[in-house]
């Protein structure tokens, strides 16, 4: 019995490092595939190598989202491409953003009974009253 334990054990030691050296090579592949696609699109060096280490380790997933990135290129924008509100100041449109997350969380924190939640929506709501005194100023 000690033979047929020792045999697995030299099979199953084999399998485990032909796994880890295939994962691996696989992992570099996809990598320098996604790295590539990248760097063809026009993307910076850094988001390159972001790129690469994400289809190292997600191989086909980030190989997908690497083909489906736009090109990028410089974006010029123009007075007219600016989309505001009708005189709403950026101050105030915080403060409404900021009073919506306050509710939303007071609503979560009342629904869950949580001292935490409470602890956030007090932390929101002490917020939205500093944006709210500020607004229009």
């Amino acid at each position: 019995m000690e033979s047929f334990y020792s045999g697995l054990y030299t099979i199953l030691q084999a399998y485990i490092i032909a796994v880890l050296v295939g994962y691996f090579v696989g992992g570099l592949l996809f990598g320098l595939a996604c790295r590539a696609i990248v760097k063809n699109k026009g993307y910076p060096n850094d988001s390159c190598v972001r790129n690469a280490i994400g289809g190292f380790f997600l191989w086909w997933i980030w190989l997908i989202v690497c083909v489906c990135k736009p090109d990028a290129r410089p974006i010029h924008y123009s007075g007219a491409d600016v989309v505001r509100l009708d005189g709403m100041s950026d101050t105030r449109f915080w403060g409404f953003l900021l009073s919506g997350g306050a509710i939303l969380l007071l609503g979560c924190a009342l629904l869950f009974k949580t001292w935490w939640g409470l602890a956030v929506a007090a932390t929101g709501l002490v917020w939205w009253i500093a944006m709210y005194a500020n607004t229009g100023k």
